[in-house]
């Protein structure tokens, strides 16, 4: 069987979401299944075979950052830099002002295009059965739109733990 899954939440991250769908397919995998994931977030090894396919809009994840501390006793830099300073902080302000918003219902509303565009181009593909979790709506919507492409496919939909 060909199997799908559309989820937000996969390792590295440590949530429980992504531990029980690891889980999940990596159970499915050693039954024989043919397992595609489509996540979001940082990457990392897993020590499966798995085909995962992390997707993000630009700037959503985190970087690793190095520090570089030469110029800083430079008195001229040192005030460029708190002007630059203030406008950074007050535009980061406005920034999640605007945010804050528009996200809801969705926190994740930032992965929703990348994830719907994965699974178009996966519409060719013939899966047997499609899964979508997400704490949210945005991994739902884009499993639906898997089940409205191919309409002879089996679709899931896992809203999260019922406690």
């Amino acid at each position: 069987m060909k199997i799908l899954i559309i989820n937000y939440h996969f390792p590295p991250s440590s949530t429980a979401h992504s531990y029980r769908w690891s889980q999940l397919a990596k159970r499915f995998s050693d039954l024989g299944h043919d397992v595609d994931i489509i996540a979001g977030g940082d990457s990392g090894t897993l020590g499966q075979k798995l085909n995962i396919k992390r997707v993000n809009f630009p700037m959503t994840t985190r970087f690793q950052t190095y520090s570089n501390t030469s110029g800083l006793n430079n008195t001229k830099f040192k005030s460029r830099l708190s002007v630059f300073g203030r406008f950074k902080k007050r535009t980061i302000l406005i920034a999640k002002s605007i945010y804050r918003s528009i996200f809801w219902p969705d926190g994740l509303w930032h992965w929703l295009p990348m994830a719907i565009f994965e699974v178009y181009k996966r519409r060719k593909v013939e899966y047997d059965l499609v899964i979508g979790y997400s704490p949210t709506y945005s991994a739902l919507l884009a499993a639906k739109y898997y089940k409205y492409l191919n309409s002879n496919t089996t679709l899931i939909v896992d809203f999260g733990d019922p406690f």
